[in-house]
Parts: structure tokens; sequence; C-alpha cells
């Protein structure tokens, strides 16, 4: 709630702001107005627009049978949860680009944990044959690649190439997985030790598990050369780069009116959806038990989370690339950023003295 008190204020003081901008009239005008579009709550309005929209779909639709109206339901089930997600769920610690933007992915997070739940009393064949409403494509089993299978870097004899086995496992998708995963996870955990300790765990991970899922095995130079020490080395690398860059970032969070020209108008618009302040994390690790206690589950959590995205494939037959898999990584991307910070706010700041509700969320299981 302390955000809206915020926004509250500050359209309180913005009749203040055009008097003082008497000289531009027509600029504090545009700001004042701006300001109560964006900043301050519409609630009724949204409702009315919402049960509009809703009743018009419903009723000028036309019947497309039980399979597809029960798609139909669900999606409007869902979006009008999330429409009072946006305006009635309490604020977190973010509000940039707006405090509405993260009561959704937090009412997000509550419909995907509603799904696991029902998921979790569910047989992996009836939850398969589930799946097949959602895309027919899905239901069938993958191909499993083993990347063990030739292990030797350089093939004078492959008419391809000398290094075919190293350019086949470069050209694969799950390079690009490594590097641009570990850069997002470099900049929400923020500290290069942690980030190593979790690299090196997951691919422990990889080999304890390889005896269930065939595409965990890989070669030596694949574990240790392409995955630890370049993939997420250089993901870490540019996240923790864009870390300083973020700290040492002049952040002006004027009106509109305070900018001269359209192009600073329109560059302040787009730093909207920039971090309003920057917080560094100092998570001190072996400062005490309990902070080494506190970095292990979020680290376990983090492990979790990227072996889950495999075993939904081995167990779901759900493939890498499909929608399911690109959307739960962006939801969970989207959660971890407010959760982590939630979480590091409970362990650092002693007058804490309970989760936030990202972070009860993001605890909870995740198949």
């Amino acid at each position: 709630m302390g955000a809206r008190k915020q926004h509250k204020e500050r359209g309180d003081l913005l009749p203040a702001a055009a008097a003082e901008h008497n000289d531009r009239p027509e600029q504090a005008f545009f700001e004042h107005t701006v300001d109560q579009l964006f900043n301050k709550p519409h609630t009724v309005s949204a409702m009315i627009m919402g049960g509009a929209i809703l009743i018009y779909v419903a009723w000028t639709r036309g019947d497309a049978g039980l399979i597809e109206n029960s798609k139909f339901g669900i999606i409007a089930a869902c979006l009008v949860f999330l429409l009072f997600s946006a305006l009635q769920m309490r604020d977190g610690l973010f509000f940039r680009p707006h405090p509405a933007f993260w009561r959704m992915i937090m009412g997000a997070a509550v419909l995907y944990l509603m799904a696991l739940v029902f998921i979790l009393f569910q047989n992996k064949h009836d939850a398969r044959e589930l799946l097949r409403y959602i895309d027919p494509k899905l239901g069938i089993k993958l191909p499993e690649r083993n990347y063990a299978e030739q292990c030797d870097l350089y093939t004078p004899n492959d008419p391809t190439s000398s290094f075919r086995n190293l350019w086949d496992t470069i050209n694969d998708e799950f390079i690009w997985a490594h590097l641009i995963g570990w850069w997002g996870k470099a900049v929400l955990l923020r500290d290069l030790y942690v980030c190593w300790f979790a690299s090196i765990l997951f691919e422990i991970w990889e080999m304890t598990f390889e005896f269930m899922l065939p595409n965990f095995k890989e070669c030596w130079w694949d574990h240790i050369i392409l995955d630890i020490l370049i993939c997420n080395g250089l993901g870490i690398f540019l996240g923790l780069a864009t870390c300083r860059a973020l700290k040492m970032k002049t952040y002006n969070w004027s009106g509109l009116s305070r900018f001269p020209t359209t192009k600073d108008r329109f560059w302040r618009a787009v730093q909207q959806f920039s971090p309003a302040a920057y917080d560094e994390y100092h998570w001190e690790i072996l400062a005490n038990w309990k902070r080494f206690v506190a970095v292990i589950i979020v680290i376990g959590v983090l492990s979790i989370v990227e072996l889950n995205a495999f075993f939904l494939k081995y167990l779901l037959w759900i493939p890498p690339p499909h929608p399911i898999n690109v959307w739960r990584l962006l939801m969970w991307s989207s959660m971890g950023m407010p959760a982590l910070r939630e979480y590091y706010q409970f362990v650092t700041d002693p007058n804490t003295k309970r989760f936030g509700p990202g972070r009860i969320v993001k605890l909870l299981p995740d198949p």
C-alpha cells in the first residue's frame, strides 16, 4: 500500500508543480493529465470496462462446441482474476513500470500455483492427455539426444569439419539457453560467488540424473569448458556488468514536462521500464549460519526450477522450444525478480518479520 500512498502524494503535489511552471502551462497540464491517467486508481472504470468486454465477447461469439467453449471459459476466468489482481492485490517492493503490472504478475503466479495443485493429483498419462487439449501436437513421446556418444574434439576424417562434434554441440539450442539464462540469473542474484556455486552445482545435478535423462549425458569438455567456463561464465560476466551499469546510472524520474524535446520525452518514457533505483545484494554467505542456510535455500530453489524444465520434457513430453516451456520460464523470471527481492529483505532486514507474497508462492512446489 506504500506505493499507492506515494502515488497519491505525488498526485496531490501536481497542482503546485503546475503553478511553478506558469511559463509552460500546456506542458504542466500534460504532465498532470499523464499522472492522473497512470498513477491514480481507476477501480470502478476498469471493472465497468472489463465487464462490458466480457459480456460482449461472451454474447457475440458463436457456439464452437464443448472443448472450445471450455477453453474460452477458462481463459476468460483467468483474465478476470488477473484484472482483480491488478486492482486489489497489495503492492510489493517493485513499482516500475507500474504497480498494477507487478500485481498482475502475482495474480499469474497464483493461477500457475492452482494449475500445479490440479496436476499434482493426476498421473502422468492423464496429464499428457490433458495437454493435448491445449495443443494436439503434445502427448507424443520425444526422442532423447545423448551428447556423450562422440566425445572426440578433433575429427580429421570427418568430411564436414575437423571439429564436427564441437560444432554440433555449439549449434545446439541449449548453448544459448545457458548464456542467456545465466545473464538473467546473475542480474537476479548479484553475487559472483553465489552465481559460480549455483553454476557448478547444476552441472553436478546433470551428472547425477544422467540415468533418468539421456540428454544430461555430456562429454567432459561440454560440462567443464562449454557449459561452466564459456557459456555460464560469459553469462555471469554480462549479468554482473549489467548490474554495474545500473549501479552507475544516473536516474532522472522527473515528469515529462521537465524534458524540452520530444526525443528526451521518449527516452524518459522508455526509462519507465527500467528500475527506479538499484540495490546491491550482500549475501555474506559465511557471516553466520542463518545467512548460510538462507543462501542455500535460494540456490536449492533455483536448481529445482532449472531441473524441472528438463523433467517437464521427460515426464509430460513437452519439447523444449514449445511455448509452454517458454512462457513458464518467462513467468518464473518475472516472479523471481520481486520474490528474490522480498527474500533478500527478509534475510537482511531484522525488522522484516514475514515473507512477502511473491516469495511464499515461489517457494511452493513446481513440477
